[in-house]
């Protein structure tokens, strides 16, 4: 009998992997995504702009409707995972509470918890108004990063000092004390409660003090760290993860390296943003989707957590300055040098770059795998040298 699987906010290659496993699946999303769709017989699709908004209750119903039930929901994506969470508590499905999901998605929930491990402990302030934030700012000695408590990526994230003005709107904030080192971040996979490690990524980020410092420009996977280093991120995210209860499914934990050994920045329930999950795959030959999903469906995960190899991967978000694109070359060309496993630059001659789209979508990449990091970094080298956009303001 096949397995009966809702899908919430997914990606096309989330649905071709479901029914690969063989999976029953109603998909619900936006109509944009729906409509791209060609589903076999048995599986069913709802467009539905405002799924979100729908309650648990409602899409067991609608997924008894079109596919005869349903044994687990599954989201990989950040604003669905609490959707997600209720729906598989109703079913009787294995998946993190609904408790835990929102402790990890509100930041200020999740330092909470954190504090009841000494080494895990940052200072932090929940900011509700205008008036907390004026009060913090008055007395910082140290500059404080501030995130919306729900934020997702860099939006919203910045750097403020003694004296800076606080915003007008956007509350609550969750306000924490820099942390300087170096930024990692740190794929995993649990099982009942059993964490297993995936890799570690490096970040680089942007200019300090420009409008995108904290926009991610690029990432390496694996990083190499010496065996002291590691084995201390590892205890981290093993720490991190058994405090706030998960107990199932991958995680993406954000990591500084300080001189005080790693502090933790926050956690997700899913697998990372950025390309992140291309890389694994291109390097390690993991699928993640493929993982998640087969521990959602009940199988045995471990075939799925298995290295197919050993390379490294980057990736390199290509940041041109906002303006009309007036001529570019090189694109052909370079997807076709050495390593590149796939490069995307979606303008063309008249079409204007924003700078939501350079900071925010980021939606011209290129990937690149080899086996060695310094073959990755000549690669990347190499493709933006045979690049060239020119952009009028």
């Amino acid at each position: 009998m096949k397995a009966k699987l809702i899908l919430l906010g997914v990606t096309r290659h989330t649905v071709e992997e479901a029914m690969r496993f063989g999976a029953a699946v109603l998909v619900i999303d936006t109509p944009a995504f729906v409509s791209t769709l060609d589903l076999p017989a048995g599986s069913c699709a709802l467009a539905d702009a405002d799924y979100l908004k729908r309650s648990p209750e409602s899409i067991i119903a609608v997924a008894r409707a079109a596919i005869g039930g349903a044994d687990s929901c599954l989201t990989l994506t950040e604003v669905a995972m609490g959707l997600s969470a209720e729906v598989n508590a109703l079913l009787g499905a294995t998946d993190n509470s609904p408790d835990v999901v929102r402790d990890t998605i509100d930041k200020s929930l999740m330092r909470a918890k954190l504090d009841s491990i000494p080494q895990l402990r940052v200072p932090w302030f929940r900011l509700g108004c205008r008036d907390e934030f004026a009060a913090l700012l008055r007395e910082a000695r140290e500059a404080y990063i501030v995130k919306p408590v729900a934020g997702v990526g860099s939006e919203f994230v910045k750097r403020y000092h003694n004296g800076d003005e606080p915003p007008v709107d956007g509350y609550p904030f969750l306000a924490e004390r820099e942390l300087l080192g170096r930024e990692l971040s740190v794929e995993a996979f649990s099982q009942h409660g059993q964490h297993t490690i995936i890799g570690l990524t490096s970040t680089e980020l942007g200019t300090k003090g420009d409008a995108g410092e904290f926009v991610a420009y690029g990432h390496v996977f694996p990083v190499s760290l010496d065996p002291a280093e590691a084995c201390a991120v590892e205890g981290t995210v093993q720490a991190v993860l058994n405090a706030l209860g998960v107990r199932h499914g991958l995680t993406h934990t954000e990591i500084i390296l300080t001189d005080d050994g790693p502090k933790v920045l926050e956690t997700h329930v899913r697998h990372g943003g950025g390309k992140i999950r291309e890389l694994v795959q291109a390097a390690l030959g993991i699928d993640m989707v493929r993982l998640a999903l087969a521990a959602r469906l009940g199988l045995d995960p471990a075939t799925h957590l298995r290295p197919q190899h050993h390379r490294v991967a980057a990736v390199r978000f290509l940041q041109p300055a906002p303006g009309r694109v007036s001529a570019y070359s090189g694109v052909h060309r370079a997807r076709y040098l050495p390593h590149v496993v796939q490069l995307e630059f979606p303008w063309h001659v008249g079409d204007e770059i924003t700078t939501e789209e350079v900071l925010g979508d980021r939606p011209a990449f290129v990937i690149v795998a080899a086996d060695t990091q310094q073959q990755v970094e000549e690669a990347l080298t190499t493709v933006e040298e045979e690049l060239e956009l020119v952009v009028r303001q």
